[in-house]
């Protein structure tokens, strides 16, 4: 039975993403079974080859759990509980309809084909990414049965009841620490002395070993996010409608144990994206489009990714602002009410409030 790919996407947001990266997803994987789970009016009403839609209705039990998070609910329409509460939908799901092999992609990230769903399905324990010592991320989350599933469930559960300030992130490396050999990590180096890791992290031998252990089976790596974010931007809303290529503020921080700097990449006929270490090609099977850029996630995206690929044999940052974008994030923050705090936070206006307090200050 082949691998499903399962989507969560909760809320009153519509990612205009999406529907491109589903329908990409159904032409090159025309085999496999795609399920979107949601509660959103508008995806409800999505029709693609090979797509069931879900809907999705959270238990007064989880609806408990989730109310005594500590989290900012009001950020972005509640997106730190909304991360949390997905992990439970992707879990009730597979545990309601007892369903084998299942893999959870979030909604920005893009598989290339020959991601090793054969071999990932041979793995009986759950899998997903690390992203550094404190993060994990479920950018890829395979379950390879209802009762990892259940165990999984149960676990975010009791790591919810203790600490409330959990997001998705901190819970699944809590998790992961605590329960040894239940679950695993998609490999992210392809060897512990890999031209990826970032020195300048805090990211020790062992952790190396660790994060390249299964790259020999799979036959490659994946990326938890900072290779995307690095070669293909971050999300305008972050940066002000600013695009950023080839930003080193997540290697220069070691906030990634990750450095997509320190390597050469190659896009190969078929929609195959490579790196070059020591004069050997290695397989990247994802990509964490953290920019959200609708282009990368739909039917153009060979044509996208050659482009990006082409503008990183520079490995100096690009930067674009992009008028059309500030304009429908000014839109939005007006619709969240949080206008002034946008502004506000506008590089060249932060950089006169600074100066403005430092003078005053002085």
């Amino acid at each position: 039975m082949a691998i499903k790919f399962v989507f969560v996407q909760l809320g009153s947001f519509t990612p205009n993403y999406l529907a491109g990266n589903l329908k990409r997803l159904s032409i090159i994987f025309p085999n496999n079974e795609i399920y979107l789970i949601t509660n959103n009016k508008e995806l409800l009403k999505l029709a693609i080859k090979n797509l069931s839609i879900v809907k999705y209705s959270t238990s007064s039990k989880h609806e408990l759990i989730l109310d005594k998070l500590s989290s900012k609910i009001d950020f972005r329409e509640g997106f730190w509980r909304l991360s949390l509460e997905r992990l439970l939908a992707f879990t009730k799901f597979q545990i309601q309809n007892k369903m084998d092999h299942l893999l959870h992609l979030e909604s920005d990230v893009l598989i290339f084909p020959n991601i090793p769903l054969g071999l990932i399905q041979q793995q009986n324990k759950l899998l997903w990414c690390q992203y550094n010592s404190k993060l994990d991320v479920a950018s890829l989350l395979y379950s390879p049965n209802f009762q990892s599933a259940s165990y999984l469930q149960q676990k975010i559960e009791n790591h919810l009841e203790l600490n409330k300030s959990h997001t998705d992130m901190t819970l699944l490396s809590s998790i992961r620490r605590d329960s040894g050999p239940m679950i695993s990590l998609f490999p992210s180096l392809s060897s512990a002395e890999s031209h990826l890791v970032n020195p300048k992290s805090e990211i020790t031998l062992d952790s190396c070993i660790y994060l390249s252990s299964q790259s020999k089976i799979f036959g490659g790596i994946f990326d938890p996010a900072a290779i995307g974010v690095w070669l293909l931007g971050k999300n305008l809303e972050n940066t002000n409608a600013v695009s950023i290529l080839h930003d080193r503020w997540i290697i220069e921080s070691g906030d990634s144990y990750v450095d997509p700097s320190r390597i050469d990449f190659l896009f190969k006929p078929g929609g195959l994206l490579v790196f070059i270490e020591n004069g050997e090609e290695i397989p990247i099977f994802n990509l964490h489009v953290h920019s959200k850029d609708f282009k990368l996630l739909n039917l153009d995206w060979e044509r996208e990714i050659d482009k990006y690929v082409k503008l990183s044999r520079d490995k100096l940052p690009i930067k674009k602002f992009s008028i059309k974008i500030f304009i429908a994030l000014v839109k939005l923050n007006f619709k969240r009410k949080n206008l002034v705090e946008f502004i506000a936070t506008m590089p060249w206006i932060y950089s006169i409030r600074m100066k403005i307090r430092k003078t005053l200050r002085g």
